[in-house]
């Protein structure tokens, strides 16, 4: 893949206060009690059924965090945080300014940002500070993904230094995260699906102790019983997405299974993400829409 970057909103505000820590551990999903100064982590937030409100990232800048959320879902992670604190330390500060995200990828990204934006090469969970205040990591993906956290206002200092860079359009980044399974809210991440049935295990500690949502999780885990999975599918009819995927049994007649959550389009064909129930899913059978279209879905290793 060519070196390109594609820029989308993003949520950003501080959280201080000398129990954020404890804190946060409590209600989310990942063990936060390693991270220090410099460092990064990736965590879950979940309601008290084990549904998703948002996977954020939490940077540690000493003497406070900062939090960045999906844009979209700012709004619900304050009023998360704010159901569940009482008499701790902990407070949430708001920053008025507006951010992005820009995320790097492709061939030879790594060694192209520590050329072009002085970033050295850092561990997996430590960020860097850039001279224009950005802030940049290398996320946590099987092939290399770099984020960059920025000021609207300082977009063009930053796009003068990726000018070699193609700009995804957001079918190509679509297309992109799907091809590489890189699940995001709001299309596979919310209030109706549960995070196991994305496979974000890696985002939760099943050591730490409790959690809000931690007993729906693990009772999930153990018994290795999923409502839905998610899977990848490929068409040659278009799609949309939250679109039903339907069941067609002996007699021809349709069932209601799942539905679509991310689509892309190349070379007139459709790939994206869908959730089919666990009752109905089987990787040798044929799925369809609505009006009979045939969808191939394939197990996302």
């Amino acid at each position: 893949m060519n070196k390109s970057y594609f820029i989308q909103d993003a949520g950003y505000f501080y959280l201080k206060g000398k129990d954020r820590l404890d804190f946060l551990n409590r209600v989310s999903t990942n063990d936060l009690r390693s991270l220090k100064n410099n460092e990064f982590v990736k965590t879950l937030l979940v309601t008290d059924k084990g549904k998703i409100v948002d996977l954020i990232t939490v940077l540690d800048f000493n003497i406070y965090y900062v939090i960045k959320t999906t844009f979209e879902n700012k709004t619900a992670v304050i009023d998360y945080i704010n159901k569940y604190l009482f008499t701790e330390d902990v407070i949430i500060e708001d920053d008025k300014n507006e951010y992005l995200q820009i995320t790097l990828a492709g061939d030879d990204i790594i060694d192209f940002v520590n050329m072009h934006l002085n970033a050295p090469k850092t561990e997996n969970n430590r960020y860097t500070v850039c001279p224009s205040g950005s802030i940049l990591y290398f996320d946590t993906y099987d092939i290399p993904i770099v984020r960059i956290i920025s000021e609207k206002s300082k977009l063009n200092d930053l796009l003068s230094s990726l000018q070699d860079l193609n700009k995804m359009n957001f079918n190509d980044f679509e297309y992109f995260r799907i091809q590489n399974y890189i699940p995001e809210s709001v299309n596979e991440l919310n209030l109706e699906v549960n995070p196991m049935e994305c496979d974000l295990k890696k985002y939760i500690s099943f050591t730490k102790g409790c959690y809000i949502g931690q007993e729906v999780i693990a009772r999930l885990d153990s018994q290795n019983k999923l409502p839905k999975q998610i899977v990848r599918f490929e068409s040659e009819f278009e799609m949309h997405s939250k679109n039903k995927i339907f069941y067609r049994d002996s007699k021809f007649n349709l069932y209601e299974c799942g539905f679509i959550s991310s689509v892309a389009k190349k070379d007139n064909r459709y790939l994206g993400f869908a959730f089919v129930r666990s009752t109905y899913l089987n990787y040798e059978l044929e799925y369809f829409d609505r009006e009979n279209n045939l969808i191939n879905i394939y197990k996302i290793n």
